[in-house]
C-alpha cells in the first residue's frame, strides 16, 4: 500500500498514482489469510494474480458467496481451475 499510494505512483507518466481516498486514512490492511473482518465476511488471500490478491466470502441465508475480484474472470477458470493468466 506505501508503494502504490507513495510517490512513485503520483508523478506524472505513472497512471496518475492511486485513487486519493485510499491515501486519507480510509483503508485497512488485512493481517494475513482467512480474516473474518465483520460476522459472516472473510477475506482470503488470492491466487496471486497480483501481490496480495484478495478475494472475499460472505455467508448469506442461500449460502456462501464468493466475491473473486480478478482472481477469476471466466467461468472457465472455475469449472476447468484455470489460473487466469
Amino acid at each position: 500500500m506505501e508503494y502504490y499510494a507513495g510517490s512513485a505512483w503520483q508523478s506524472r507518466g505513472t497512471y496518475g498514482g492511486t485513487d486519493p481516498d485510499n491515501t486519507q486514512g480510509r483503508v485497512g490492511l488485512g493481517n494475513g489469510d482467512a480474516q473474518e473482518i465483520l460476522p459472516g465476511i472473510t477475506c482470503f488471500t488470492g491466487g496471486k494474480h497480483a501481490y496480495a490478491s484478495q478475494f472475499v466470502t460472505v455467508n448469506t441465508a442461500a449460502g456462501t458467496v464468493v466475491l473473486a475480484s480478478d482472481n477469476m474472470y471466466l467461468y472457465e477458470n472455475l469449472e476447468k481451475h484455470r489460473p487466469i493468466a
